[in-house]
C-alpha cells in the first residue's frame, strides 16, 4: 500500500470498541472487549471489514506481514494469551515478546525494556561507527563532535520517550553510553568524574533530556489543532486547548544572513534571538496545568 492515507480505512465499525490509525503504509487496529478470545473475534471481523473497503478502493495488504499481540495490565499476574486469529486464510500466532511498529517495541505487559534495549544497542553501534572519525589527535575539533553526538546518538537512543518511560536499570546504562560519548567529545581521561564530563562536554544529563522531551511533547499536543494531530485529537470531550504558546520570532531572518546567529565556539553559551523570547519554562508550566486538569 504506497498510499499516505486513505480515510475510509479508518472509519471503525464501533468506535467505542475499536480503534484504528495508520501512518504511510502501516496500519494498525485495537479492540477492546472483556475477554482475549472476544477480541480476536473482533479482530478478525474489522480485518474482514478492512480488507472489504480496500478492495472497493483497489487496495491490497500484505497479510503475511501482520503481527498480533494481546495486552495485558502490569498487575495482572496471569500468562499470556496464545489466541490466534485467522486473516486472509492465515493463521496469525501471538507475538512471542514484542510487536514492533514504526520502530517502536511493544510488549503485552506495557515493559518497556525490550524497546530501550533495542535502542540502546543501535546507539551504541552508531557510536562506534563515528568515533572512528575522530581518534586521538584526529582532525575533528570537540564542536563537531558534540554535534555528530547530539545529532545521531542522544535522538536514536532516547526515541519514544514523549510516552514511553524508561527502567531505572535502563537509565543507567543509558548514562553509562553517555558518558562515552562525553569522554569521546572532551578527550577526558576515564578517570575523570562523571560530574565534570556534563559540564565540559555542554551535554545535559539523561534524566533532563527526558523531562526536556515530554514537557515539549506536552506543549506540541495541548497547542496542536486537533484535525492536524491524532494524539490532541484524542483527548477527552472538553480539554482546554491553547494557541497562546506560540510567539513571532525572526530566526528565519536571522539564520538567512551571511553569518547568521551562530555559536562561534563548541562550548559557547550564546542564544539565538528567538531563544531569547522563547518563554520555554512558563509553557511547560501551562502545558502541566492543562493535563493536570
Amino acid at each position: 500500500m504506497p498510499n499516505i492515507y486513505v480515510k475510509p480505512l479508518h472509519d471503525c465499525i464501533d468506535p467505542s470498541r475499536e480503534f484504528i490509525s495508520s501512518y504511510v503504509h502501516n496500519i494498525e487496529t485495537t479492540v477492546s472487549s472483556s475477554s482475549w478470545w472476544m477480541n480476536s473475534k473482533l479482530l478478525e471481523e474489522v480485518f474482514t471489514w478492512i480488507k472489504n473497503v480496500a478492495t472497493s478502493l483497489g487496495l491490497e495488504f500484505s497479510t503475511h506481514k501482520t503481527d498480533l499481540i494481546h495486552w495485558r495490565t502490569p498487575r495482572e499476574k496471569v500468562d499470556r494469551s496464545e489466541h490466534p486469529i485467522v486473516v486472509d486464510g492465515e493463521c496469525i500466532q501471538p507475538a512471542p515478546k514484542a510487536v514492533k511498529w514504526l520502530c517502536f517495541h511493544f510488549e503485552n505487559n506495557h515493559s518497556t525494556w525490550t524497546h530501550y534495549a533495542n535502542r540502546h544497542a543501535l546507539a551504541q553501534a552508531a557510536f562506534d561507527r563515528i568515533k572512528r572519525l575522530s581518534s586521538t589527535g584526529g582532525r575533528l575539533t570537540p564542536y563537531s563532535t558534540r554535534r555528530m553526538g547530539k545529532a545521531i546518538i542522544i535522538p536514536g537512543l532516547l526515541y519514544g520517550a514523549e510516552f514511553l518511560n524508561p527502567s531505572a536499570t535502563m537509565r543507567h546504562k543509558m548514562e553509562v553510553l553517555r558518558n562515552r560519548v562525553k569522554r569521546w567529545i572532551t578527550k577526558c581521561f576515564y578517570s575523570t568524574h562523571t560530574n565534570v564530563l556534563s559540564a565540559e562536554a555542554c551535554i545535559m544529563l539523561v534524566e533532563l533530556y527526558l523531562e526536556q522531551i515530554r514537557n515539549m511533547a506536552a506543549i506540541r499536543w495541548s497547542t496542536a489543532l486537533p484535525d492536524n494531530n491524532i494524539a490532541t485529537a484524542l483527548f477527552l470531550p472538553g480539554f482546554r486547548l491553547h494557541d497562546s504558546f506560540s510567539l513571532p520570532s525572526n530566526r528565519r531572518a536571522a539564520f538567512s544572513k551571511a553569518g547568521g546567529i551562530k555559536p562561534k565556539t563548541w562550548d559557547s553559551t550564546s542564544y539565538t534571538s528567538v531563544q531569547r523570547i522563547l518563554p520555554i519554562d512558563d509553557m511547560v508550566r501551562r502545558a502541566r496545568l492543562l493535563f493536570s486538569k
